[in-house]
């Protein structure tokens, strides 16, 4: 058998039930088991020295990375030499986050003096959230902006009355606010009947494809296809206790059996939904790019057939 290919994946935050799908793939021997076979390695995020997944694939630092869409299409829309961010793996097929608050109960009562939302200072995130607060007939112009400082205790700050709103993960923070009894308002930002965001895929697995030297196309397709494996067996029926088994190891850290499993149980709902496990849609990333270039986010031109692939799922 021939040497496992190391492959690093720069992890979106710390280890949870987003990545279980990678956390099964790699205690179940998927990637080692592979062809080619894989020596995968998750790089868990430092948040008292925080950089981006986007910015370790772009030094060279890892090879994929767990990134919103949103830092495909503003790597492409800088061109940056050497540099061409494509997802090929969507890890939701349906948006899992939500703003959040415990003040207001419209989002666009966030637009009135006074009010704080805490960014995570993400590329069209601020610009994002005042076009959701105007849509409800807020004024976005006058929402205050406090930026993270790499503390990640944006969504404590909220619980705490600090702030008014903020961008969550419902499986995770959402579970913890319900087991906790906590009465949220929560404002989906694609929104109902047309209205909203037309927001794409988020995270997605990105590699570098204008990366000269590096990770071989067989080994991102090894990679994609034992990485489905893992989702599937999150899903799976029957396999729940050997499931909960892995996140407790890898994840459980100051949480309880009760939270992760109804963690993981919200999660699964967003896996699937539109099409094949990891797989995407041309229309979802046009729609998605022509918002932002409609809003004056994006002022280029953007390819978006080459954003996103779904070869390595083949």
């Amino acid at each position: 058998m021939p040497d496992p290919i190391p492959l690093r994946v720069a992890l979106d935050w710390t280890p949870n039930t987003l990545h279980t799908g990678l956390l099964l793939a790699l205690s179940q021997s998927l990637y080692s088991t592979a062809s080619p076979p894989l020596a995968v390695t998750l790089i868990s995020p430092d948040l008292s020295n925080y950089t981006t997944p986007a910015k370790q694939v772009e030094s060279g630092i890892a090879d994929l990375a767990i990134v919103p869409s949103e830092s495909v299409i503003a790597y492409a829309e800088s061109a940056k030499p050497g540099v061409k961010l494509q997802a090929i793996y969507a890890i939701c097929q349906k948006d899992a986050s939500a703003i959040v608050s415990t003040t207001v109960k419209s989002i666009g009562e966030l637009g009135r003096e006074g009010r704080k939302y805490g960014s995570y200072n993400a590329r069209y995130e601020d610009s994002i959230i005042r076009a959701l607060i105007e849509q409800d007939g807020g004024e976005g112009a006058k929402l205050g902006i406090e930026k993270d400082t790499g503390k990640g205790d944006l969504f404590e700050r909220v619980k705490k009355g600090e702030l008014d709103a903020t961008w969550i993960f419902l499986p995770w923070e959402g579970v913890e606010a319900e087991l906790e009894g906590r009465n949220l308002s929560i404002f989906s930002v694609s929104g109902p009947e047309g209205k909203g965001v037309p927001y794409g895929y988020s995270p997605v697995i990105v590699r570098n494809a204008a990366a000269k030297e590096g990770v071989s196309e067989e080994a991102f397709r090894a990679f994609c296809r034992a990485t489905r494996e893992g989702y599937e067996m999150a899903l799976a029926e029957g396999k729940g206790e050997e499931v909960l088994g892995v996140l407790e190891k890898e994840c459980g850290e100051g949480k309880g059996r009760e939270f992760l499993k109804r963690s993981q149980g919200s999660v699964n709902g967003y896996y699937g939904g539109e099409g094949e496990l990891g797989s995407m849609r041309t229309e979802r990333w046009e729609e998605w790019v022509r918002w932002l270039r409609k809003e004056s986010l994006v002022k280029v031109e953007v390819d978006v057939g080459s954003l996103w692939t779904n070869e390595f799922l083949q």
